[in-house]
């Protein structure tokens, strides 16, 4: 075995990603990546089309760009805003001294869905 072949056997099993012997000696790589992913071939001819490198990278990616996570309606977005500006103006009320004064259908509201809950809540009747 020579060192050229063992450089080679390096690439199949995936330790090295390039022709190591080329890049040593100076000379054009045989190939690029595996050597197993094209009919290797150690005296392969000058002009085979196995190892023609690309000059650039042409992936282009022909998709728009999105940058948001989570794709919320506009509607969404604008009643959290208005329910974020409504409690700002609630809690810079209050801490001026504003009396504000609640219409009765919100302050019982609360009442009403705890009341919900207690319905169900109880003894169970007697089994017979």
């Amino acid at each position: 075995m020579s060192w050229i072949s063992d450089l080679d056997y390096l690439a199949m099993a995936g330790v090295l990603d390039f022709d190591a012997a080329a890049y040593v000696q100076g000379t054009k790589p045989r190939y690029t990546g595996n050597p197993m992913s094209v009919p290797f071939v150690p005296d392969m001819p000058q002009m085979s089309p196995f190892n023609v490198t690309p000059n650039s990278d042409e992936f282009i990616n022909t998709d728009k760009k999105d940058d948001e996570i989570v794709k919320n309606s506009s509607w969404k977005k604008w009643l959290f805003g208005g329910t974020i500006a409504a409690s700002i103006l609630y809690i810079i009320g209050r801490a001026a001294g504003f009396k504000i004064k609640m219409p009765a259908c919100l302050k019982n509201l609360g009442t009403k869905i705890s009341n919900l809950f207690k319905r169900g809540r109880g003894t169970p009747p007697p089994t017979p």
